[in-house]
């Protein structure tokens, strides 16, 4: 069946529409269900490498990794969204081994070049166990070491024993992260919420819990009460 309903603005609900001849639209919003795979990271930047090329100290080990990625999104040129002291992370899974490193960006490009920007990756400022780059390599900002305002990261997670999960981290400014990182916490397992105040938002209004709180000891003496009185006519 279908609907038509009527207002300010009319709108018709239909399964399926088939235009003959012609359709105009003044706007047309076109909405898909998106699949990601594994964890998602929302951070102040992001790439794909596309390219490396490695930079060598004087006694011949590489002192830097200058990483390629592309400059456009396929329809316009976007900025280098990285910056200086970020953290770069890289956590990629195949079949059989895991790749991974997390090191300190020691230089980003300002405007692209032959349709790259690029980032330079430490060899020696990064976590213990990181590899080097691969093309290919999907990296997240995860941190920064000087600038508080690019030390956060939400993860959501769809798989494993703690999902489905979000995460929300703060102060993310080495290569670990301990319980003092987190903000918020929701998970089948463990569930934490920091912050200056919390309210609880009702259909009724605004929440704090301390008015939780007092609510619920009102509500307790109040059946204590009833209690007692009810032990004194048996």
């Amino acid at each position: 069946g279908f609907s038509i309903e009527s207002g300010e603005d009319s709108i018709i609900n239909v399964d399926k529409l088939n235009v003959r001849k012609r359709a105009t639209f003044n706007e047309l919003d076109i909405k898909s269900i998106k699949h990601v795979g594994g964890a998602m990271v929302i951070s102040p930047a992001s790439c794909t490498i596309a390219k490396i090329e490695e930079f060598k100290a004087g006694d011949g080990s590489v002192a830097v990794y200058k990483c390629y990625f592309s400059a456009t999104d396929g329809e316009r040129t976007t900025n280098n969204e990285w910056m200086v002291n970020d953290l770069a992370l890289c956590t990629m899974y195949n079949l059989t081994t895991q790749h991974h490193f997390w090191r300190r960006v020691t230089g980003v490009s300002s405007s692209p070049v032959d349709g790259y920007h690029y980032i330079t990756l430490s060899a020696d400022d990064c976590d213990s166990d990181s590899e080097a780059p691969q093309v290919g390599d999907e990296v997240v900002c995860f941190g920064n070491r000087a600038d508080t305002d690019r030390q956060a990261a939400i993860i959501i997670n769809s798989e494993g024993t703690d999902a489905p999960s979000l995460l929300q981290l703060d102060g993310i400014n080495s290569y670990s992260i301990s319980n003092s990182n987190i903000v918020t916490q929701l998970s089948k397992t463990n569930n934490i919420i920091r912050g200056q105040q919390i309210e609880v938002v009702t259909m009724s209004g605004n929440k704090s819990m301390q008015d939780f709180a007092d609510e619920a000891l009102t509500n307790a003496k109040g059946y204590t009460d009833k209690r007692e009185k009810f032990l004194q006519t048996q």
